[in-house]
């Protein structure tokens, strides 16, 4: 095939994307190399880019669009997603998203800053597929010239030499934690440090501004503070989040430190009301207590151990044929593995539960079928955690303590008395990944009674795929799997308790409110007996 050079004018553009809808492959330049090209709806020329290049089909293509709002068909995009592209795009940065159809799982997807590049997109109108215009393996091409060397490529829009030199910085937001694939031109702290902008903006106002003024106040302040910011990049993998760091001052000062701003912690008897001060007062003593602030960071995480959420499991379990053997994933401390320790009312309904617990639960209830009447049979029970916490260790109840926001004293009271039934009978949680450990943990599951598999606000810290392989893992395994699990929307208010995929009701994870009805029903977040 003869290589045709086109001038990058109206003229060589037209042509370019006249060959492109004929099923052939084009070269172009971007802001970081030459790229190759073909439509992304044709699959036979997208094969050709395989062809040409030597590549691997196992290695993705990129589709490049001349406007993000074309990216819909293709790919999930959320106001995480497009905060990056309103900042970065057009640029060197390559996002990778969950895919709208959910096959392939992921997708990566770019909008050069190359005016040749941007023209060409907009001539041909629709995305087109991409990659390096190289050998696989070999230097990317920087030059017309350079790309003239390959075979199969039909034409090269001869933009000069290309400006950037490197391959762009390839990003993934497939996870609750942005990860960088491959560095590039955009250094990786930056990126990091704007997504941990967003996570605080976000939190501030979907998550801590209905029940606590004092979190909403200091997440918004400290989302402009990179400084601040800063110390969770030291967290593990996926712990990159609003809690750990704020529930590590918050363990501080339960820990007896000085400072002004205990005076605006309940928890640990401050009465001041959250002002345009705390924020600053939150962050000189996360700057000046930085070293303590990242030993809590490096080595915690933040873990789910509100009680509450036994109420709505309490009430999926009860569907299920008894006797049950349950496995809880993300365990931490087993709270929610001694559930039938615990008592309930539903609603009005008659309290049921051990009479001598120091925990009741009172869960506001609106259903179409009556609350259960007694507790689910439990013979057998394992957790499943990466960070396994003893309830007897005082340091782990101060950190499970530190999780709970300042102003909730009806659920520091419940983790209390949680914490008192553990430790008279601790269950067995065992340390690692669920995605590896569930079938060994299934195994020594007795065989006769119904297994089970819970899980709590745990799966929505895990990828897309992920948890498509959990609920798989389920089925192999003849388990149900019954969930309390936001969708793609982590800051919902109200959240499906599922049984197997199918939606028993919805539930309010921090008050245990149950509904059927998808009203919001009155309910007290500080409700318990203790």
């Amino acid at each position: 095939m003869t290589l045709e050079r086109l001038a990058p004018d109206a003229g060589g553009l037209a042509r370019a994307a006249a060959l492109l809808r004929g099923g052939q492959v084009v070269a172009f330049p971007t802001d970081t190399v030459y790229g190759l090209a073909a439509l992304w709806r044709d699959e036979q020329a997208r094969a050709r880019i395989y062809e040409i290049k030597r590549r691997p089909h196992s290695l993705p293509l990129i589709p490049m669009v001349p406007d993000p709002d074309q990216l819909a068909a293709l790919v999930h995009v959320d106001g995480r997603a497009r905060s990056f592209m309103d900042h970065w795009w057009p640029g060197p940065l390559t996002l990778v998203l969950p895919t709208a159809s959910g096959t392939p799982p992921t997708l990566g997807v770019r909008i050069p800053d190359h005016p040749v590049a941007l023209a060409l997109l907009s001539e041909v109108g629709e995305a087109v597929a991409t990659t390096s215009a190289n050998l696989s393996g070999a230097r990317d091409a920087m030059t017309a010239d350079e790309v003239a060397r390959l075979d199969g490529v039909a034409a090269v829009l001869d933009g000069g030499r290309a400006p950037g030199g490197r391959p762009s910085t390839v990003l993934s937001l497939a996870a609750p934690d942005a990860e960088v694939l491959r560095e590039g031109p955009i250094p990786t702290r930056e990126l990091l440090l704007h997504e941990l902008s967003g996570k605080f903006r976000r939190f501030a106002d979907l998550e801590a501004r209905p029940t606590s003024a004092l979190y909403a106040a200091i997440s918004a302040g400290l989302s402009w503070r990179p400084d601040v910011l800063s110390l969770l990049l030291d967290a593990q993998p996926g712990q990159r989040r609003p809690n750990l760091l704020l529930g590590a001052v918050h363990d501080l000062l339960l820990g007896g430190a000085r400072d002004p701003l205990a005076d605006y912690y309940p928890s640990v008897g401050g009465a001041r009301e959250a002002d345009g001060q705390v924020a600053d007062l939150f962050s000189r003593f996360a700057l000046r207590r930085s070293d303590d602030v990242r030993a809590i960071i490096r080595t915690r995480r933040t873990q789910t151990n509100e009680v509450a959420r036994c109420g709505p499991l309490v009430l999926g379990l009860c569907r299920l044929p008894g006797p049950l053997a349950l496995i809880d994933v993300g365990a931490s401390a087993g709270l929610n593995l001694q559930l039938d320790r615990y008592a309930y009312q539903f609603g009005e309904a008659p309290r049921i539960g051990p009479p001598d617990t120091p925990l009741t639960l009172h869960c506001a209830y609106e259903g179409a079928q009556p609350p259960p009447e007694r507790l689910p049979e439990i013979v057998w029970r394992r957790g499943i955690d990466l960070d396994p916490r003893d309830p007897r260790d005082p340091p782990t109840a101060r950190w499970l303590e530190a999780l709970v926001w300042p102003e909730h004293a009806g659920r520091r009271e419940r983790l209390r008395a949680a914490l008192e039934v553990a430790s008279a009978q601790p269950f067995e949680v065992c340390q690692g990944d669920a995605l590896t450990l569930l079938p060994q943990v299934a195994r020594d599951a007795p065989r006769g009674p119904t297994l089970v598999v819970t899980h709590c606000m745990t799966l929505a810290y895990f990828s897309e795929e992920d948890r498509a392989r959990v609920t798989e893992l389920c089925r192999g395994l003849g388990a149900h799997e019954l969930g309390i699990e936001p969708g793609r929307d982590r800051h919902a208010r109200w959240v499906p308790l599922t049984l197997d995929g199918v939606q028993l009701a919805r539930v309010d994870p921090h008050t245990g409110t149950i509904t059927s009805s998808g009203e919001e029903i009155a309910s007290n977040p500080g409700a318990s007996s203790l």
